[in-house]
């Protein structure tokens, strides 16, 4: 994969065809993207923002998804669960509501940076079946990205 830099991840969202009011919130969603995954990786060994330009691949591609605020929620998807510290902000660049959906994708022993503990998968259930069908698409693109990447992960367990 290309490196992420601001036209790659613009190109991968596929703004050129964009309002250009989605155009200039997407730059700020790229610029976050690039900041928030800066010097995190996946398990894989690769560079983490590489997994959510891979979400908005299948979002794009495979499920045809054309809504800008659905690619970008697919683009940081993970931000609060990489770098909880980074509401704030996401909260300043793109908006309370915008963090608020990142949130409730988010389970909440990652937002809060704890080992799972008894009934957090039982929360996590309950907190996914509430989520609107956007939000539950970028779900199943992240699924699906995260069931492909399965062989090259050394725990070979999908988040």
């Amino acid at each position: 994969m290309a490196v992420a830099n601001l036209p790659h991840i613009l190109t991968t969202l596929g703004t050129s065809t964009w309002a250009v009011g989605d155009r200039s919130r997407a730059r700020v969603a790229a610029g976050l993207a690039i900041a928030i995954y800066a010097g995190h990786t996946r398990d894989q060994g690769t560079p983490y923002v590489q997994h959510p330009l891979a979400v908005i691949t299948v979002l794009r591609s495979e499920l045809g998804v054309t809504q800008p605020e659905t690619l970008l929620l697919g683009l940081l998807h993970d931000a609060l669960e990489v770098e909880p510290s980074s509401e704030a902000l996401v909260i300043h660049q793109l908006g309370a509501a915008f963090a608020e959906r990142l949130r409730a994708m988010t389970p909440d022993h990652r937002l809060e940076r704890r080992p799972k503990v008894p009934g957090d998968e039982n929360r996590w259930r309950v907190k996914t079946a509430a989520l609107p069908a956007e939000e539950l698409l970028v779900r199943l693109a992240d699924r699906i990205h995260n069931l492909r990447d399965l062989a090259a992960s050394p725990n070979r367990q999908p988040k």
